[in-house]
C-alpha cells in the first residue's frame, strides 16, 4: 500500500547531540508557492516573526532537551524562541528556509520511521 508521510525527521544531532531530531511537517506545493509569495513581500522583524510562526506550525515532534537534559517543550509561541540556544535557533531557521526552497524533501532527509 502506498504511504505518504506527512512530516520527515531530520537529524538535530549537530545541536543537540546524538540521536536528536525534528519531526518537520512537508509543504504541498501550493504552501510551499503561498510562503515563498509572502516572504518576498517581508523584511527585517517582519519577516523573521513570519518565520518564527512558519517553524511552530510546522515542526510536529521533536524530542530536544534543555543543559540539565529535561524535555524541552516544542515551541508554541514565538516568545519561546528565547529559551533556545543561538544555534539551535539556526538550525531551526535553517530547515524552515530550507523546506520552503524546496530542498527539504524525503530524498534528503530521513524518511520518518
Amino acid at each position: 500500500m502506498p504511504e505518504r508521510p506527512a512530516t520527515i525527521r531530520v537529524d538535530a544531532s549537530t545541536v543537540q547531540g546524538e540521536e536528536a531530531y525534528i519531526e518537520f511537517k512537508r509543504l504541498t506545493w501550493g504552501e510551499r508557492k503561498r510562503v515563498r509569495e509572502e516572504v518576498q513581500k517581508l523584511d527585517g522583524g517582519d519577516l523573521l516573526d513570519y518565520f518564527k510562526n512558519f517553524i511552530i506550525e510546522h515542526v510536529a515532534d521533536w524530542n530536544w532537551v534543555d543543559e540539565n537534559g529535561e524535555a524541552l517543550p516544542r515551541l508554541a509561541d514565538p516568545g519561546d524562541f528565547e529559551r533556545l540556544m543561538d544555534d539551535e535557533t539556526e538550525f531551526l531557521f535553517d530547515v524552515a528556509s530550507g523546506a520552503v526552497r524546496g530542498e527539504l524533501s524525503l530524498k534528503n532527509w530521513e524518511k520518518k520511521s
